[in-house]
């Protein structure tokens, strides 16, 4: 009788530190916020004024409406590394051809970029090679596309028109914030109110039984990168008309943050289980990461250093390990 009361004890014990560590799991991302938030708010004292709140949100506009298209291709179990790329697209299509298209060359950008995310769909779904590798011999080929079009150089974007996107404001408030939100809403509803992202999440959690039961898989998985790809170019048409230049370097390196963004809101790595909600906070966690290191003084490189541990812990916690089977 004792043995089996103890034995109850365990197992009430042994389940309550498993919901523990999911509830710890599922809502990482909101307790990172709070943590960067409170470490800033109390360790730096221009970190809470409106001026530098509205400045992250600025920063974080660029990576934000990139993160989202992601959310849907790390959704579905696989990964973009050429989204940098893709951004570097997009700016050094602004740079070189605003000058003709004026306002027009945002959208334009925008298809170049989607053009980019079909052509890495098409490789990942039809060719059957893993979406790792296609997307990072895409990063290399793009990245050479920037530097053909840009020549090595930046090239300036001195209209006004074209710059009131980067640094004009509306009523007081960034229009590039507004793009952001714009851009936020949209991934919410095919996200989180759409069949559309049902069907993400069913391929990231069981593609076969996807197939089974009804859903045109590889049609989903390009049309996943066709969006990544194209909000890539928009991020990159941004990023240039803030900067007043198409910089072959734009978006260089910033898969890396862009992808923590993703996993850091809680999307695991392994698919079925995230969405755009928490990589709205993943993005202004990693946003205000750069700003409040920035703010102290820390050294640029020790910063890369930080956000390489922040993925590593993010991946740690949202990884799914009853889907890795044999890690290798």
């Amino acid at each position: 009788m004792v043995n089996k009361i103890e034995e109850v004890n365990t197992n009430i014990k042994e389940g309550l530190v498993k919901k523990s560590l999911e509830a710890i799991r599922e809502n990482f991302y909101l307790l990172s916020f709070l943590f960067v938030f409170l470490i800033f708010s109390l360790g730096c004292q221009r970190f809470l004024t409106s001026q530098n709140l509205t400045l992250i949100l600025v920063q974080a506009s660029v990576m934000m409406i990139a993160s989202m298209g992601v959310t849907f291709v790390i959704l579905a179990g696989s990964i973009d590394l050429s989204v940098g790329s893709i951004i570097g697209i997009g700016a050094a299509t602004t740079g070189a051809l605003g000058p003709v298209l004026g306002m027009w060359v945002f959208p334009v950008a925008a298809l170049a970029g989607g053009v980019c995310g079909s052509l890495n769909g098409v490789i990942f779904s039809k060719g059957r090679i893993p979406s790792f590798m296609a997307t990072l011999a895409s990063l290399t080929i793009l990245r050479g596309i920037v530097y053909i079009i840009t020549k090595g150089i930046a090239l300036p974007i001195t209209s006004q028109n074209l710059r009131i996107i980067g640094v004009g404001k509306i009523f007081g408030v960034p229009i590039s914030i507004l793009v952001a939100l714009s851009v936020v809403l949209i991934s919410y509803y095919l996200c989180h109110l759409n069949k559309f992202g049902v069907m993400v999440a069913a391929i990231g959690g069981n593609e076969k039984t996807s197939a089974l039961s009804g859903i045109k898989v590889d049609t989903i998985k390009i049309l996943i990168f066709v969006i990544s790809g194209f909000f890539a170019g928009l991020a990159g048409a941004v990023s240039a008309s803030r900067t007043g230049a198409g910089s072959p370097y734009a978006g260089l390196g910033m898969e890396t943050d862009i992808i923590t963004c993703v996993v850091l809101g809680g999307t695991a790595m392994t698919g079925g289980v995230g969405g755009v909600k928490g990589t709205i906070i993943g993005t202004l966690i990693i946003a205000m990461l750069s700003n409040g290191l920035d703010l102290m003084g820390v050294d640029p490189y020790l910063q890369t250093i930080v956000k390489g541990i922040v993925l590593w812990l993010a991946v740690l916690i949202s990884t799914d390990r009853r889907k890795t089977g044999v890690v290798k």
